[in-house]
Parts: C-alpha cells; sequence; structure tokens
C-alpha cells in the first residue's frame, strides 16, 4: 500500500521518470518475492525433516495407530 502511494507521488510531483518508476515497482517485487521465499523456505526447512524423522520410529508410530484405533 504505501509503496502504491509512493509512486503515486513520484508520478504527480514529476519527480519521478518512467524509468525511476519501474525500478522502483522491480525492487519492491524483488523484495517481496524474497521475504516470501525465506519465510515459506524457513518452515519447510524445519518440518519436513521433523515429519522425517517421525516416520523413521516404526514402534513410536505402530503405539499412535493403536491409540487412534481404540
Amino acid at each position: 500500500m504505501a509503496s502504491c502511494c509512493y509512486v503515486i507521488y513520484l508520478v504527480s510531483s514529476g519527480h519521478g521518470t518512467v524509468s525511476q518508476v519501474l525500478g522502483f515497482t522491480m525492487a519492491m517485487g524483488n523484495t517481496y518475492g524474497v521475504l516470501l521465499l525465506s519465510l515459506l523456505m524457513g518452515n519447510g526447512l524445519v518440518a519436513i525433516p521433523l515429519s522425517l524423522w517421525r516416520l523413521g520410529d516404526v514402534e513410536k508410530g505402530l503405539q499412535e495407530i493403536y491409540l487412534s484405533v481404540r
């Protein structure tokens, strides 16, 4: 939202050229992508090995299945 306001301000004040606005939007898109990637990948780097680790313990898995059947 703030980036849209900044782009509108640049264009309306006459300080922003097309290349400056284009560069700003590219930088904002890149920043958003890196932030989203780091958040999603951070969760996956912990959750996937943890689930695989839990699948490796057969006795505990059987115990959980036995408890869910009751």
